[in-house]
């Protein structure tokens, strides 16, 4: 059983890092659409 929790918070981890990543590039994706968009400046868009 103690290696399965073992696993489970390594899991977990992972799991949480992953999530960070996506959500970091979600939203320098969505930086890059309203840039090409002409939607907002560079800065108003960094202040996001």
């Amino acid at each position: 059983m103690a290696l399965r929790r073992k696993f489970s918070f390594v899991l977990r981890g992972y799991a949480r890092k992953w999530c960070e990543e996506i959500d970091e590039e979600m939203v320098r994706v969505k930086l890059l659409q309203e840039l090409v968009a002409g939607g907002r400046t560079v800065k108003a868009a960094a202040a996001a």
